[in-house]
């Protein structure tokens, strides 16, 4: 039991076992963070068993990405207590939710001291088993920017009996992987599964299975298929090689994800540089003027579509469509969405030199297809993506629609 007395502040967070408090130590004004089991959980075994696990994941663990355990205390007038470092920054959760998706070189930086952080975890024998981005704090950006996890309390010990970890499913739907929905334990690959949510958020700012409640996320986790990371936000340039190491990391059987996170850093950081089409580099996102807000309108089905020669209102109008279309992909649209990719195609078209434009637009009506089980447009709008690729001298794009068909010709 700790001597030493805090002066507990406001309350930053809350979970379901505990709530978190900034803090100070008597004599000091250095911020400290002080995590409180619950006063109506001191009588659950199983929740201070939980409490006691996170105590000694947060001893075991010293490393530069995990918060660093200061001291901890058990009396008999409050409930046990775990007093951390003050990690500064944000949550990953909230950073996304305010700036969106990240450039590749960003989300590599962010994802690659994660992966640091779940080696060091993993080679000392314990998972994390609550990886998301709402666990995972942010500072400064780029090649400089630390990351620090956080919230050890569904963390297991490996190889320790079944009935010591307490087997009970636990943790946030969407980040959890298909097996721990099942009621298996959390483990390496789970925690790399998580790893690979993560990614893809960053990478598209949403989730790859959606929103909603968390029977209908658990669902379509254990039984459907996310879009690739490239058909979710339609026009966005995401290296074929980081995609590809995305899709590895969320399969949906363990054995055939990374074995561990150190392959996962290994394979992004292999990842071709990125690669920015131009049309999309510098869209704007917000205060559109009069002609744009009308062709917004026009996406959204609410004014006739008119065939047009002017050339930069075809851009609005082209714009207009991807950004309905990345909303009907975020709420799980297809069809919707494949209306309004064609619709963007059909702007596109009447360009002046459209195939550096087309291509990549190509490609995500040609995935949307195929997860609407379409394989002959699919196979149309990919071939015809290739074609356009190859004019613009796009081999990033080349390599995709070729790894497309393959898929649709084995499929």
């Amino acid at each position: 039991m700790t001597a030493t007395k805090y002066t507990l502040g406001e309350v930053v967070g809350t979970g379901g076992m505990g709530i978190v408090h900034r803090a100070t130590a008597e004599g000091s004004d250095t911020p400290l963070a002080i995590k409180q089991l619950r006063p109506e959980y001191v009588t659950e075994p199983m929740i201070v068993r939980r409490f006691e696990t996170e105590l000694r994941a947060v001893q075991t663990l010293v490393h530069p990405n995990i918060v660093r355990l200061v001291d901890h205390g058990d009396t008999p007038l409050g409930p046990p207590f775990l007093v951390m470092e003050w990690a500064e920054g944000e949550s990953l959760s909230a950073r996304i939710a305010h700036s969106g998706a990240m450039e590749e070189g960003d989300a590599i930086a962010i994802v690659a001291r994660l992966c640091n952080a779940l080696t060091h975890a993993h080679e000392n024998g314990i998972a994390h088993g609550d990886v998301k981005s709402a666990n995972v704090l942010v500072a400064g950006q780029g090649d400089a920017v630390r990351v620090t996890l956080i919230d050890w309390g569904l963390a297991r010990f490996l190889g320790e009996p079944e009935e010591r970890s307490t087997k009970f499913v636990a943790g946030t739907p969407g980040y959890m992987a298909p097996e721990v929905l099942r009621g298996e334990l959390a483990s390496v690959r789970s925690d790399v599964y998580a790893a690979g949510v993560i990614l893809y958020e960053l990478l598209t700012g949403s989730t790859p299975f959606g929103t909603g409640s968390g029977p209908e996320i658990s669902e379509r986790q254990l039984h459907g298929e996310f879009l690739a990371p490239s058909a979710r936000v339609p026009g966005r340039m995401i290296t074929p090689g980081l995609e590809q190491a995305v899709i590895r990391a969320l399969s949906r059987s363990p054995r055939e994800r990374f074995a561990t996170a150190q392959e996962l850093a290994r394979a992004i950081a292999q990842a071709a540089p990125v690669f920015v089409n131009e049309m999309y580099a510098n869209r704007p996102t917000q205060d559109w003027g009069p002609e744009a807000q009308a062709a917004r309108r026009l996406a959204f089905g609410t004014e006739p579509l008119v065939e047009t020669s002017d050339e930069a209102h075809d851009a609005q109008i082209a714009e207009a469509c991807l950004s309905r279309a990345s909303e009907l992909l975020a709420a799980r649209d297809l069809r919707g969405s494949a209306q309004q990719l064609q619709r963007a195609v059909d702007a596109l078209r009447l360009s002046i030199d459209p195939s550096n434009a087309l291509w990549p637009v190509l490609l995500s009506l040609a995935a949307v297809h195929s997860g609407l089980g379409d394989r002959a447009n699919a196979r149309r709008a990919a071939l015809e993506a290739k074609q356009h690729a190859q004019r613009a001298f796009a081999e990033v794009g080349i390599q995709r629609a070729e790894a497309l068909l393959g898929r649709l010709s084995h499929g």
